[in-house]
This record gives C-alpha cells, structure tokens and sequence, in this order.
C-alpha cells in the first residue's frame, strides 16, 4: 500500500515513514474514491492507482486532505508542516524530535572528585617541596656568612689580644719604673712654690728638682704661658715626672716651656689642656706615653739635643685626637724630624 500524501510504501506501518501520514487515512482514501472518468475522476481504486496524480494539487475542487497528529492520533486541523513521529525521519539529516531518550554525545567524560582532589594535593606537595628547597639554599648561604664573620672575628680578636696583652707588658714596666724612683721620703718632701704653683720633690734619677704637679685652675687671660724655672731653692730642675694643666672650660689657649736643664720628661709626663709645648735645647730624653693624654696639644717644639723619642711617646696620640692636626718644630735630620715622617706627622724645620 502506498500512502496518498507522498507516494511512498506503508509496508504495514500505521504512519507513513516518509511524511507521518496515518496509514488509515491512505486505507480510507483508497476505499472511498469514486471517481467519474469523464469528469477526470474514477469510481474504483485500481483505477485510482494507475492514475497520475498531481501532486502539487491532486485534488479537482482544491480540497487538502486531513493531517493527522502524531502523538494524539487525531485530526491535525489546518497544519501542514512536519509531523513528529516515534520513528525516525529516513530522509532528514537534521535533529530528530522522539520520544526516545537523549544520549549524551560520545566525548571526554567530566572529571569526578576524587581526581580533582589528587591532583590539587600534588600542587600543594609539590609546592611545599619548592619552598623547603629555598628555605634550605638560603640557610646554607646564611650559615657560610656566619662561619666567615666568626673566622675574621677570631682573627680581629686574635690580633687585639696580642695588642693589649703587649700594653699592659710595657704599661706595668714603666709603672714599676716609675715606682721605683719614688719612696716615702720623696712623696712626703713634696714643695708647692707659692710664686708659681708649681709643685716639686726630690728627683731619684738625677741630682735637683722633679716637676710632679701644678697646683691652679685659674688664669688670668685667654693665653696662658706657664715657664718651668731652671732652678728652684738653689737647685736645678732636672726632671718632669707628671704636669697636668687644666682648663675647666677649655678655652684658654695654654703654652708650656720646659728648661734645659731637664734630662727627661717621663711617662706620662705631659696631660691636661695643654696647647703647645717648648722644649729647651738640652733636654736628652721623652719617656713611653708622655704625651697619651695631652689630646689638645697642636704645637711642640723639639730641639735636636733630644735623641730619645719612642714610637709610644703619644704624639701619634695628639695628631689623630686634635681636630686641628699636629705640628712639630724640629731641627733638620733631628730625631724630632725622623719620628714625625715615620708617623706621617706634619712638620716644620726652624
């Protein structure tokens, strides 16, 4: 049986698979068409059958035939369009409408869970390890630093050891030198002279006067010259054991003059807020740390009969401390000249 609407073989199938029309519709065409031949219609179907239809408009007086619906079976009134049928379309190539279920496309399946949590563990794993990498490159880097600053500061410490291990040698020296020289008799026959303030005792190294201090803070003008006597009581002054002048303001501008007739000037000789010192040509010898704690002294004069001048006499001491320098006056190719080019001293020849 073919159906009426498209022409195409039912073969048995209650919709056409072609264009969805009901096969009952076909059965009841077929049944019921009679058709007068000389009105070009025919009255049986066989007749009906070998006929050529028109397919445009088959019908004589324009009349479409009834459209079923296919899911309700029934009449489809005034639509002409595509049916929806349980089978699918033989000749469309699009999308099917069925009722059969819709079949994901075959593809990459959606990730569950567990794998997504494996993978973000192994990120935080593998990031930790990175971290832990750095952390240990930068402690290494760190622990090399340290190890050489102990090294360099054992070294430093080392050398600072041996400094002041060979100070205290030669500081205690002269201290017991300087002890020696002193007794009871000599400390308790100590004699202020009241026109200079200028304190003495007996010397134990040479015959006369030893300078051991001067007693006064107050001073009459802006420069002060304090002049050590050649003698005192009929003796010579042969010896400057300790002369500390202060200035309780620092800013006097003090000159020492130290005679020839002094052999020495020993240790630690020479403090306080002395601005220049003038040594008298004979004076023979400048002891160890003269001159360590005079910081304000510019200025001495050094004559050429003086032939002892230790490197640790503290003039070194004064140039680095006085913000003004040093100067020392010496005569050409004196003991004077050579301590200062050894000590890069700034000097004078007079």
């Amino acid at each position: 049986m073919k159906c009426l609407q498209c022409g195409a073989e039912l073969n048995g199938n209650k919709f056409c698979t072609n264009c969805g029309a009901p096969a009952e519709v076909c059965v009841q065409s077929e049944q019921n068409v009679v058709i007068d031949t000389e009105n070009n219609t025919y009255e049986n179907l066989s007749d009906a059958v070998n006929q050529t239809v028109d397919y445009q408009n088959p019908y004589a007086d324009n009349t479409q035939p009834v459209l079923y619906n296919a899911n309700t079976n029934q009449p489809n009134i005034g639509y002409t369009g595509q049916q929806f049928t349980n089978n699918p379309n033989g000749t469309y190539a699009g999308q099917q409408f069925t009722n059969q279920p819709n079949v994901a496309p075959s593809g990459k399946k959606s990730m569950d869970s567990g794998k997504l949590a494996i993978i973000i563990i192994s990120i935080v794993v593998g990031l930790i390890i990175i971290l832990g990498i750095i952390v240990g490159v930068i402690a290494f880097s760190l622990y090399n630093i340290a190890k050489d600053a102990v090294i360099s500061y054992e070294d430093n410490l080392s050398s600072v050891s041996s400094y002041l291990s060979s100070y205290i040698d030669d500081y205690s020296s002269s201290v017991d030198d300087y002890s020696s020289s002193l007794d009871d008799e000599s400390l308790n026959s100590a004699v202020i002279d009241p026109l200079t303030d200028i304190v003495y005792k007996k010397s134990k190294l040479y015959d006369g006067w030893a300078v051991i201090g001067y007693d006064n803070y107050e001073y009459p003008s802006n420069e002060f010259t304090l002049e050590i006597p050649e003698q005192f009581m009929g003796e010579d002054v042969v010896e400057i054991q300790d002369l500390s002048v202060l200035d309780l303001y620092d800013n006097k501008y003090i000159t020492v003059i130290i005679p020839g007739t002094v052999k020495v000037i020993g240790t630690y000789g020479i403090a306080g807020h002395i601005d220049e010192v003038v040594i008298k040509d004979g004076v023979q010898k400048i002891g160890n740390y003269t001159f360590t704690y005079a910081g304000d002294l510019s200025k001495i004069h050094i004559p050429s009969s003086v032939t002892t001048i230790p490197d640790t006499c503290g003039l070194d001491v004064c140039a680095a401390e006085n913000k003004n320098g040093l100067t020392i006056y010496c005569a050409k190719d004196s003991e004077a000249e050579k301590y200062a080019k050894e000590h890069n001293i700034n000097y004078k020849i007079e």
